[in-house]
């Protein structure tokens, strides 16, 4: 099916923290305050959207990723 996400397409927190030289209990924090784009909780754990993911490393890796910008409301 196009358009269809597979398996691959998505990193456990272990590729995560390979990835972003973080440890385990970072990437965890990270994920559950909403600051790692491309995570989600399926079925009691995390995954996170490899395509995002780059993405975001590529745009900089914008610390404030899930923050509202100054002055939003």
């Amino acid at each position: 099916m196009p358009g269809r996400k597979r398996v691959t397409d998505y990193m456990t927190t272990e590729e995560v923290c390979a990835l972003l030289k973080l440890s385990d209990r970072t990437v965890y924090d990270l994920c559950r305050k909403g600051k790692l784009p491309g995570a989600a909780k399926v079925g009691g754990v995390w995954r996170v959207e490899r395509s995002v993911l780059v993405a975001w490393l590529k745009a900089g890796g914008d610390a404030e990723f899930g923050r509202k910008a100054e002055g939003d409301e």
